[in-house]
């Protein structure tokens, strides 16, 4: 906090895109607007000030069709309320914590963009970061693109480019990891500036067409705080038809946090497992599960099992039709 205090919040790190990405045009007569959601709960108001001000400076402003700040009943109404005065900022607050799921299908519905940029409240975006993000939904506006995402130290806010061959994953204990692309998935891209389709996305920063964000169903609004809403996002967009990807000429920086400086209400751990368990039973409704008898009394709403057996073997079908029908 005190060194982005210290820093100008005009200063910006380098261009970390590679060469071929700064000689690629865009028609931006022909892109569609959109509309950029930041979520925060007691952010440090320089640090939100420098997402803001990245946006606005590194974007063709009349792309721009709002900022969207949704304050999560931070203990200082006057954070949001100070950067108000920022054209195209516009503030709402939640009258309680809601978490960040909530807080962003409400920036969603206020939204007036063609397309829903969402933004994590510790970021900064790149030189000409939006334009790739936008020409790819246009190709396909069933795909959700994420920027690559480098690193912003969380001491010292130096920016850092990260690898352009990574992809999102996890473990079977789903937990996100990022992978690295294989030999044989670089030798399929024809291109390294093509999209990278990817099984999931890091879930901070992304862009989706408002219209199919809504068809989706947007996000499960039974998560609370944070976490896991990243693979709830991915798999629902996979196994509706659409395509999750990361584009290469497009970056962003984030500071990746060593701890959450707020309190989850229930205990992160707590708020975490019922998270990736609502994941779990939202995309295999057909497994039989069964839980102890203090999960369940913690959890009234989901029976759980730390393994799954599948219920109905004669089930016609793959787990895509099934959400389909079920979700989509």
């Amino acid at each position: 906090l005190e060194c982005s205090e210290y820093l100008c919040w005009g200063v910006h790190g380098n261009n970390t895109v590679i060469c071929r990405c700064r000689s690629k045009s865009y028609d931006v007569s022909k892109l569609p607007t959109t509309s950029v959601i930041i979520c925060f709960h007691n952010e440090a108001r320089s640090v939100l000030l420098r997402t803001i001000v990245s946006v606005l400076n590194r974007s063709p402003p009349h792309l721009i069709k709002e900022i969207i700040l949704v304050d999560d009943f931070s203990d200082n109404p006057n954070d949001g309320q100070l950067l108000e005065k920022i054209p195209k900022v516009k503030v709402i607050r939640n009258d309680r914590r809601e978490g960040l799921v909530r807080s962003r299908v409400k920036g969603a519905d206020y939204a007036v963009g063609e397309v829903l940029t969402f933004l994590d409240s510790h970021s900064e975006c790149n030189t000409n970061w939006l334009e790739p993000l936008l020409a790819r939904i246009v190709e396909d506006n069933h795909s959700l693109v994420s920027p690559i995402i480098d690193v912003i130290d969380m001491d010292t806010f130096q920016y850092i480019a990260s690898s352009a061959d990574l992809i999102g994953g996890f473990d079977w204990n789903l937990h996100f990891k990022w992978d690295a692309l294989t030999p044989e998935a670089k030798a399929k891209r024809s291109s390294p500036i093509d999209p990278i389709r990817t099984p999931m996305i890091a879930g901070g920063l992304f862009s989706v067409n408002k219209e199919w964000f809504n068809h989706l169903g947007k996000y499960d609004l039974e998560m609370d705080i944070w976490g896991g809403e990243n693979f709830e996002i991915s798999f629902r967009m996979w196994m509706c038809g659409g395509s999750v990807e990361i584009i290469p000429c497009s970056r962003a920086g984030h500071v990746f946090r060593k701890r959450h400086p707020y309190v989850f209400p229930d205990g992160n751990a707590m708020t975490y497992i019922k998270y990736y368990l609502n994941v779990a039973m939202v995309i295999y409704q057909h497994l039989v599960v069964i839980g102890t008898r203090g999960v369940l009394q913690k959890f009234g709403w989901i029976v759980i099992r730390s393994t799954f057996m599948l219920h109905d073997l004669q089930l016609k079908g793959s787990l895509m039709a099934m959400w389909r029908i079920v979700c989509c």
